[in-house]
């Protein structure tokens, strides 16, 4: 679904919980859970807690009926979790899965991928004859996904 590819890019909390639109029914809720708990790529590479709690809670205030399930995973989050030094964020690019580690993530917007950098790396990767011998810098490069 489109809101497992913005919460797995760890992407602002308002774009991901747009994508349920204004139906965050018992039923909805439940399914979010579920489809978050058997995603492979989050059990192998976990969101950040306090990334997780914040859009489990902005899912929250948007409910006038609360699941067992959602409150059991923001629940969930708050168990044995003092401070995160590592997440992973993932992408696919050009058929490829990308697993970027990341340090403490404390906002939205830096240590994030931006979608700019998504298009040119597959940019980069369908016309990688034109880069060849080449050198780029990026500035203000956030996970440094181009170089």
């Amino acid at each position: 679904s489109i809101a497992m590819v913005e919460l797995r890019r760890a992407c602002k909390i308002d774009d991901v919980v747009a994508c349920f639109g204004e139906d965050f029914c018992v039923e909805n809720q439940i399914e979010f859970i579920k489809l978050i708990e058997n995603d492979l790529v989050l059990k192998k590479f976990p969101l950040p807690q306090n990334y997780l709690r914040r859009v489990l809670v902005a899912i929250l205030d948007r409910c006038q009926d609360i699941s067992d399930e959602l409150g059991e995973a923001l629940a969930a989050t708050f168990q044995g979790v003092e401070e995160e030094e590592i997440s992973y964020l993932s992408y696919r690019i050009m058929n490829h899965n990308i697993i970027l580690r990341c340090y403490n993530r404390q906002n939205e917007l830096g240590l994030r991928l931006w979608p700019a950098a998504e298009m040119v790396a597959a940019y980069v990767a369908t016309e990688n004859e034109k880069f060849e011998n080449v050198n780029i810098i990026e500035l203000g490069a956030g996970l440094g996904l181009i170089g």
